[in-house]
C-alpha cells in the first residue's frame, strides 16, 4: 500500500488499558512491534490513535463515536468520503457512518448478515490483505483534489 502512496492510519478501541488488563506501556510496546513489522515489509503506518476508555466511560473518542476519526483528520487532512475505514465490528461501521466514510468489513461472517446493518460495508473480506487488494482494485476512487491525491484509510488492529 505504501508503494501505491496510500496512507495508513490505525484507529482502535483498546479498553484493556482502562480495565487494567494491560498498561499504557504494554500498549506502546504492542504498537512499536506492529509498526516495526510493517516497516520491515517496506510499509508505513502514518499514525496510531487509541481510545483506552471503557465503554461505560461514555467518552467521545470510543468508536462508534467519531472523536478519534476527527482527531486523525485534524492531524492528517483528508476528506472522509474519499477515505475507507477498514474494520471488524459493527461499531467500526457506525463510526464510518458518523463521518460519512465508506467502510470495508473484515469478517468471515456471511455477508447477508452484514447487509442488515445500518451502514452496510462496500465490501466484506476475510483479511487485511484482501482489504488491501480491494482498495487497489478501486484505484479510480482516489480524489485528486485531496491533499497529495492519496487515499487515507484507517485500520483496526486485530
Amino acid at each position: 500500500m505504501t508503494e501505491k502512496d496510500y496512507h495508513v492510519i490505525v484507529v482502535s478501541n483498546q479498553a484493556g488499558v482502562g480495565k487494567g488488563l494491560m498498561t499504557t506501556a504494554d500498549l506502546q510496546e504492542i504498537t512499536r512491534n506492529f509498526v516495526e513489522e510493517v516497516e520491515a515489509q517496506r510499509g508505513r503506518i502514518r499514525s496510531v490513535y487509541y481510545c483506552t476508555h471503557r465503554a461505560e466511560d461514555d467518552c467521545q473518542c470510543r468508536k462508534p463515536k467519531p472523536g478519534l476519526l476527527l482527531n486523525a483528520q485534524a492531524e492528517h487532512p483528508f476528506i472522509f468520503k474519499d477515505t475507507f475505514l477498514i474494520g471488524d465490528s459493527e461499531s467500526d461501521l457506525l463510526a464510518a457512518q458518523a463521518v460519512g466514510c465508506p467502510a470495508i468489513m473484515v469478517s468471515n461472517a456471511p455477508s447477508a448478515s452484514l447487509e442488515k446493518l445500518p451502514h452496510a460495508p462496500q465490501a466484506t473480506v476475510p483479511s487485511l490483505l484482501a482489504a488491501a487488494a480491494f482498495l487497489l482494485s478501486k484505484r479510480g476512487y482516489n480524489n485528486s483534489s485531496k491533499r497529495g491525491g492519496n487515499l487515507a484509510w484507517w485500520v483496526n488492529t486485530f
